[in-house]
């Protein structure tokens, strides 16, 4: 028989964290860059706050999509179980029919 397995998408994919953590170098750079001079420092923490935030958006996301392929997973070995046993069930009846009417 010839197997359904998908092959689910990487959950980590490098361009979720390469761009967080691009995002906060050019934070850390900016705040670095401003340490010695009056320069506004809101635009630096707003860039570390999103970044801070997208981080936490995109692990929830991570982890859901796993609890999702999991939960498919059993779904599916359930359902996999029960028509083995149906199929079990049937061949025994079939089985059994059978030798009840040529008797």
């Amino acid at each position: 028989m010839k197997s359904n397995e998908v092959v689910y998408p990487k959950s980590a994919s490098w361009a979720g964290p390469i761009a967080l953590l691009a995002a906060a170098g050019a934070a850390g750079l900016w705040l670095w860059r401003t340490h010695s001079a009056y320069v506004p420092l809101g635009p630096a923490v707003g860039l570390l706050v999103l970044t801070a935030a997208l981080g936490v958006v995109w692990l929830y996301r991570v982890r859901t999509a796993r609890h999702l392929f999991v939960a498919w997973d059993v779904y599916a070995k359930q359902e996999l179980a029960r028509a083995e046993r149906r199929l079990h069930s049937a061949s025994v009846t079939s089985a059994r029919a059978f030798s009840q009417s040529s008797v």
